[in-house]
Formats: C-alpha cells, structure tokens, sequence
C-alpha cells in the first residue's frame, strides 16, 4: 500500500569518515574551511576512489570537535552466511 509519499532510494549502508584535521588556534578563533583529500573503498567502483572533502571549521570550535560526514567512509561489503 502507498501512503501518499514519495519513494525513497534506499543506498546501502555506508559508514561515516573520521579524520584528524590539522587546524591553529587562530583557525578556530577566525573559523576556515579547510580541504581533505580521502581515499575510500568503494565496491561499486570496484576500486579506490579519491574525493576531497572541504571541512568547514566554525569560530568557536573547540579542540576536539567532530565533524561527520555520513556516507564518505569505506562501503562494506555484503557477506552472505550459510
């Protein structure tokens, strides 16, 4: 049965990317958006891929904060039990 929405398209589950991020005290303070170039496996590829990412550090931040960014990190691959 539909209920008036839309479809969705389901991607598969694609974890985030974690990443330290060299910034100064200054960068923090000013705020910056810093680029990152990342390396993530991909199996619809079928090989690596590069992307970079821009990394918006606010003023205010704090030593330590994290950013997320869902779907950048390495897709898994289905296993299938028997």
């Amino acid at each position: 049965p539909t209920h008036g929405g839309s479809k969705r398209h389901r991607r598969s589950r694609v974890p985030e990317r974690c990443c330290s991020v060299p910034c100064t005290l200054e960068d923090m303070y000013r705020g910056k958006t810093r680029r990152m170039k990342i390396t993530r496996k991909s199996q619809t590829a079928g090989r690596p891929t590069e992307k970079v990412l821009e990394v918006p550090i606010r003023p205010g931040y704090k030593a330590g904060t994290r950013i997320t960014f869902s779907g950048e990190g390495d897709e898994e691959m289905k296993s299938s039990r028997v």
